[in-house]
């Protein structure tokens, strides 16, 4: 049985001497690693991605209509995975919509929870940090700005029943 005691290669693109692990795996090489770095690799991508932009982009997309419900499962599967971010942008969107001055971010709503001790302020009820919503004191639609100082934590039957009207349960 033949051991791999080669620790270290040259890069073909950089003539740097780098260790195995900083070279991408290719059985089909002798050594069982690529001859190009990972670093000068990614380079090369983002140049032929630049250059072939438009090459890409029709592949993605035929694809992407072969693929349907591949593609749509993937989606759904990674929406649900990133709820939260998904969340900020839905209420980022709706701010521009509104031209509201300012915005917050998902760890300033996660602070404003916590000193509420994550409760509902209309219910009183207590939930997770993810069952809450950003309620706007002063709507969006009545003007309200965007700010953290303008939002209190909400469940989702009591921000719908609040609705467009102006009500401060922080008090």
């Amino acid at each position: 049985m033949m051991i791999n005691c080669i620790k270290a290669k040259i890069c073909n693109d950089c003539g740097n001497k780098k260790l195995l692990k900083e070279f991408r795996k290719d059985c089909s090489k002798k050594d069982g690693r690529r001859g190009v770095c990972r670093v000068c690799l990614r380079k090369l991508e983002v140049v032929y991605r630049d250059l072939n932009r438009d090459k890409l982009n029709e592949y993605a997309k035929q694809y992407r209509l072969k693929n349907k419900k591949k593609t749509l499962e993937y989606q759904k599967k990674y929406k649900k995975n990133n709820r939260d971010y998904y969340r900020e942008k839905d209420r980022e969107r709706r701010a521009r919509e509104y031209n509201a001055e300012g915005n917050f971010t998902q760890q300033e709503f996660y602070q404003l929870c916590k000193s509420f001790n994550f409760r509902c302020l209309r219910c009183g009820i207590k939930f997770k940090f993810n069952k809450l919503t950003a309620d706007h004191v002063i709507p969006l639609f009545h003007n309200g700005s965007h700010f953290i100082t303008n939002i209190q934590p909400l469940c989702s039957p009591c921000n719908s029943k609040k609705c467009t009207k102006i009500i401060d349960y922080r008090n």
